[in-house]
């Protein structure tokens, strides 16, 4: 398998934030040239980890129909054995792959937490957003931006925000919708933002998340079945997986019942530009 490895840059972060490297990775050598159709579907996935790499390449492999994934809590070190566990876990074909390690998880074995953008189409450029935070873990959301076929700007979001514990709670997580905000806000481009918004308030707190999120006129795609639960572990059941659009005709959110390989659920919606 021939790879193209390309270090877009180095950015120069807030002082609460460390300088963080991104990098755009090919699995495979072709490149093509077609721009975003008018018509295709969206994913986000927690992969907890990449602890159940069978399960999970299980998982997508029925979820073929995805063209476009957002992944979070992607575990590894972010180099051929990450891109090989990815390469192992999507279904066969091209992907253009957007990685980026966030958190250090293991000096010694040099282990990070990060979050993964993977596309059927090329990716015309990329930016790691820095999220407000209160907890020790740093937040980002990726961008990777496409051209579309009628020749206008789509942007695909990757966010990732702060779990409930101890004294995390939605005034924190408040932080990181307020980041994007103020980044969508500075752009007319139409597009989605996916992820782990965990919000784990219910619906109080993704009333409120959808009330701040109107601000840069993101509007949150509903479920489209009677379970909107996406977070299910032991005894708790959480809605904390959402998209939110600009600009676009979508479905509703839909979600892959018969996950495997995480505690989350996969969910996915199809867009329409036309």
């Amino acid at each position: 398998m021939a790879t193209l490895e390309a270090t877009l840059g180095v950015m120069g972060m807030k002082s609460f934030f460390v300088i963080l490297i991104f990098k755009l990775i090919l699995i495979t050598a072709s490149i093509s040239e077609a721009n975003l159709p008018l018509q295709f579907t969206v994913g986000s996935y927690n992969l907890y980890g990449l602890r159940n790499e069978n399960d999970l390449k299980k998982d997508l492999n029925s979820l073929s129909n995805v063209q476009i994934w957002a992944f979070q809590e992607v575990e590894g070190n972010f180099s051929e054995k990450t891109e090989q566990k990815l390469k192992n876990i999507l279904p066969s074909g091209e992907w253009y792959i957007f990685s980026q390690k966030v958190n250090l998880l293991d000096q010694k074995k040099g282990v990070w937490e990060g979050q993964v953008i993977a596309s059927r189409f090329p990716i015309l450029s990329v930016e790691v957003i820095p999220l407000n935070h209160s907890g020790q873990k740093k937040r980002v959301a990726l961008v990777a931006n496409f051209k579309t076929e009628n020749g206008e700007n789509f942007f695909f979001a990757n966010t990732d925000h702060e779990v409930q514990i101890f004294s995390i709670d939605f005034n924190d997580r408040k932080k990181q919708l307020l980041s994007l905000v103020e980044y969508f806000n500075k752009t007319e481009s139409m597009g989605v933002i996916a992820g782990d918004f965990n919000t784990t308030g219910g619906d109080e707190e993704i009333s409120n998340t959808e009330e701040i999120m109107d601000q840069a006129q993101l509007k949150r795609a509903t479920s489209s079945g009677q379970n909107t639960c996406t977070f299910e572990k032991m005894f708790i059941k959480n809605e904390l997986d959402h998209f939110f659009s600009r600009g676009v005709d979508f479905s509703a959110r839909h979600r892959f019942d018969g996950r495997k390989g995480s505690d989350h659920y996969p969910i996915y919606m199809d867009i329409n530009l036309l």
